[in-house]
């Protein structure tokens, strides 16, 4: 019985003792999951030209980091958040030599008050980046962000934080980053035009033409000059008023209407005629805007000198009366359906054997085709228009994927025949030109949502949301606005433009308010090339809990108790030890019934021998 009960109370010890080095695992466990409140950076505001170098001194705050003593080296990880800083130089380290003391330093540090705990260090440390790796390369607005390794004197990771900093403002001298921008993409250009009429003008008569200028800029464009240009079209000249208007301010992104009040020879041919504003202003480069040619249909009866002849009779034109592609623009990559309206302009001659062929009109010193033909042929044959008559003609273009956003010719050839004064002309021809607006889609992308979870209440959660923009078109004035039952230093975030194929993350440390589930939204405005406000919303959430009643059910920057000392804390949570105990009982609850079932066996055995020993007679014993 001895050896019995001894082998359970050994049991019973081994346990207890493997539950006691379990339970004094969980709070370094515990440990490696708590929070710890970021660093404060401070650097003075730079004020640096486009191209120039630069050297910034930065101070990293992290007063209420509670295992400061046991940092030994710090790691910095320097990246540019707007690529409008060059860094030649991208990782630093720092040892325990050159950590910096809030009273070591001459570069003034927040410091704790005196209502606080008095046990609190404060900590911090200093990077200095020279000029030779540091240099502006644009006009955008100049952020760096920096993550933050701590390691002990093992070289293990204690812990890791990321923070931003901006240190100069965006500026602008009305001229693109680089001289490929400043070409595919013009500051001051005309997206579209009308004329009041709209449709048969014709000679002799006065018009109104309207123009919509954009400023594509990022800064606002003062004293604009417009001046009217018919360098190509003598034949239409302003009427009554000079050829120059003025626009005293046009704000980024915004688009201004202008109308030119105009008139047209008394004898003209019918065809389309070239026109063209240009613009020059005291915050542009001569370089940074563009003319495009508007094309305006003209009725005419003047004969051309090439048609001339001795009869009697003009030779009937064709001409685009209306077109339309569907919208206020085309998309690049998206199929869209042109429809044409066309009318033979002499009201007897009839027009016989009329081809058409339907070309994109070429763009810029290369030469870029924007439409290609989709579906069809881009070639019309008409057997005969009627003298007065009209037709329609329709054909999908396929616009270029990676056209740059503005406005692209098509041009309509015609060759045909006619018969004037019994004399059959054969071999005439003649062009228009059409002008369509083309953009490209929008493919801001709001990706991946992280927001790890459940968190103690006191503590604070991370969230991690990462974007990227996969258009062909940069984006303008990303903005995140954050809101939900949590406070954050980053609920309304201003990052800035974003430019094509390029992608980044917005990051914030949420303090939840209440115990229960912490959820919120965060919302990205943004601006598209064609200047068009747009929202991208996401949700996100996750449990909060209380803090364990024996670490005070309060906490103050990353799980700290607000009584008793750092040891304490760092005691196994109140489930450990409810586990281990309830492990102990049940144990012992086994042992006791082993135990009793084994004496009862030992009984039991006990009285058959004693039975066994009674049941045998005198005479066997005197045998």
């Amino acid at each position: 019985m001895n050896r019995i009960v001894k082998q359970g109370i050994s049991l019973f010890t081994m346990l207890v003792l493997l539950s006691a080095m379990l339970a004094s695992a969980v709070p370094a466990f515990a440990a490696d999951k708590e929070y710890e409140p970021d660093p404060v950076v401070y650097s003075d505001k730079q004020t640096v030209s486009k191209n120039t170098p630069f050297e910034a001194t930065f101070v990293f705050d992290h007063s209420d980091y509670s295992s400061a003593t046991s940092v030994e080296r710090i790691d910095i990880d320097v990246s540019s958040v707007t690529s409008s800083i060059s860094l030649g130089k991208k990782s630093y380290t720092t040892d325990k030599n050159e950590i910096l003391w809030t009273n070591d330093t001459d570069i003034e540090l927040p410091t704790s008050s005196e209502d606080e705990d008095s046990t609190r260090v404060d900590f911090g440390y200093k990077l200095t980046i020279p000029e030779k790796y540091m240099k502006r390369v644009n006009d955008k607005v100049g952020t760096l962000r920096f993550k933050i390794s701590y390691y002990d004197k093992n070289n293990s990771k204690i812990n890791s934080f990321t923070v931003q900093k901006t240190i100069f403002d965006p500026v602008g001298d009305g001229t693109s980053s680089d001289d490929e921008d400043e070409e595919d993409n013009p500051i001051l250009t005309v997206t579209s035009y009308s004329t009041d009429p709209a449709s048969g003008i014709k000679e002799g008569d006065a018009f109104n033409l309207k123009v919509t200028v954009k400023n594509n800029s990022n800064v606002v464009c003062n004293n604009i000059v417009a001046a009217f240009d018919n360098a190509n079209a003598p034949e239409i000249a302003m009427r009554g008023a000079t050829d120059t208007l003025y626009i005293d301010s046009l704000p980024a992104q915004a688009t201004a209407t202008l109308t030119y009040p105009l008139v047209c020879s008394a004898k003209m041919e019918t065809k389309s005629y070239p026109l063209s504003v240009k613009f020059t202003s005291s915050d542009l480069a001569a370089d940074a805007s563009v003319a495009p040619r508007m094309f305006i249909p003209v009725q005419g009866t003047k004969v051309s000198a090439d048609e001339e002849e001795s009869s009697n009779s003009s030779v009937p034109q064709i001409i685009i009366e209306s077109y339309d592609y569907g919208g206020m623009s085309v998309t690049g990559g998206t199929e869209f359906m042109l429809t044409m309206n066309f009318r033979n302009t002499s009201p007897n001659i009839a027009i016989e054997n009329l081809k058409m062929t339907v070309s994109s009109a070429p763009d810029g010193d290369e030469g870029i085709v924007a439409f290609t033909p989709s579906r069809s042929s881009n070639t019309f044959f008409i057997q005969n228009v009627k003298g007065g008559g009209s037709f329609q003609e329709k054909i999908a273009l396929y616009p270029k994927v990676d056209a740059a956003p503005k406005s692209y010719g098509v041009t309509i050839d015609y060759t045909y025949e006619a018969v004037v004064d019994g004399i059959r002309k054969a071999d005439l021809k003649g062009t228009e030109t059409i002008s369509i607006p083309l953009t490209q889609p929008d493919r801001f992308e709001i990706n991946q949502v992280d927001l790890f979870g459940p968190i103690y209440m006191g503590d604070q959660g991370q969230l991690s949301i990462s974007y990227v923009n996969k258009g062909k078109s940069k984006i303008f004035n990303l903005a995140v606005d954050l809101e939900g039952n949590f406070t954050s230093e980053d609920m309304s975030t201003y990052i800035g433009n974003v430019e094509s194929g390029t992608g980044d993350s917005f990051d914030a440390s949420l303090t939840p308010m209440d115990v229960g589930t912490m959820a919120g939204t965060a919302t990205f405005t943004y601006e598209d090339s064609n200047g068009e406000t747009k929202e991208i919303k996401k949700e996100f959430s996750c449990d909060v809990i209380p803090l364990p009643t024996d670490m005070g059910g309060e906490v103050i920057g990353g799980d700290m108790p607000v009584d008793g000392d750092v040891t304490a804390a760092a005691g196994p949570p109140a489930w450990a030890i409810g586990l281990t105990v309830c492990g102990g009982v049940l144990l012992l609850i086994v042992i006791l019934v082993f135990v009793r079932k084994k004496l009862k066996a030992r009984k039991l055995r006990m009285l058959e021998a004693e039975d066994d020993y009674d049941d045998i007679s005198p005479e066997d014993t005197v045998k």
